[in-house]
């Protein structure tokens, strides 16, 4: 596959894990809940994968893939089917070989909004090609995070505490837990910077007892016809739901659900139930 398809998560969401849309993609691929759950990626009441980084990146090649073989290796066609979707596309190829047009990019009736989306993504690859240029310095090519398995129920919080990490750094690596624990009962794969330490590791008679406490207070926190009780946060200039959420010791999309926002952005004076 081309290398320059790395690139395509500047036009979907700047590289931000957590971004979300209105029409609810989420991720830096920004997948739908249907696309992601055909490519295998789990979306439960803890966990959605379209935060995870691999997961997520996995997903999006293999749907790429597909669109590759469905539009005959022309890779603007399959660009074009990633934002606007294969079925628009086919209907525009559709409609000129009626009408004895010639059926590549440049010359389908497409949307503005997916033509741009090609253009743009053609501007990118010229920018990052010619990067010296455009006084663009270059990013080492060194892996940034480790994949460490872990089958204690934790809270991202304690995951930071425990691997001597910044929390904001954790809870971005590791958002795909949508309520900041981990998963428990599962077998869970952690994100964590190269230079972390290893997680303690924490006898069963006690994790027991930890994982019952924590259950308690996970049905308090998250079962709405228990009386939940929430703090109302009334937004200030500078704030951005992951300070908030990080302040309150929260997940992003915990916010986002319980106060039925469409997306991640937020305005001054505007209340929050945390």
């Amino acid at each position: 596959m081309p290398s320059e398809l790395a690139l395509l998560p500047i036009n979907e969401s700047l590289y931000r894990i957590t971004a979300c849309s209105n029409a609810r993609a989420a991720g830096i691929w920004q997948l739908m809940p249907a696309t992601a759950k055909a490519y295998g990626i789990t979306i439960n009441y803890w966990y959605d994968g379209r935060f995870n980084i691999i997961q997520s990146t996995t997903a999006a090649l293999h749907n790429l893939q597909d669109l590759n073989r469905e539009f005959h290796g022309d890779w603007l066609l399959v660009i074009a089917a990633y934002n606007g979707g294969s079925g628009r596309v086919e209907k525009a190829i559709t409609y000129n070989r009626r009408h004895h047009l010639p059926t590549d990019f440049w010359d389908l009736k497409l949307p503005q909004e997916t033509k741009t989306y090609v253009i743009e993504m053609l501007a990118i690859v010229h920018i990052i090609r010619e990067h010296n240029y455009y006084g663009l310095q270059d990013v080492a090519n060194n892996p940034y995070f480790k994949i460490i398995n872990n089958n204690q129920y934790l809270t991202l919080n304690e995951i930071a505490k425990y691997t001597g990490q910044n929390s904001e750094v954790i809870y971005k690596l590791n958002s795909y837990f949508i309520r900041a624990y981990t998963q428990p009962k599962y077998w869970n794969k952690l994100l964590l910077p190269i230079n972390s330490y290893s997680l303690p590791y924490i006898k069963s008679s006690f994790l027991t007892k930890f994982i019952h406490h924590k259950l308690i207070i996970s049905q308090a926190c998250y079962n709405h016809k228990n009386n939940t009780k929430y703090k109302i946060y009334i937004v200030r200039k500078g704030d951005n739901l992951s300070k908030i959420a990080m302040k309150y010791h929260t997940n992003i999309n915990h916010i986002i659900r319980v106060n039925h926002l469409k997306n991640n952005i937020i305005y001054i004076k505007q209340r929050l139930k945390i």
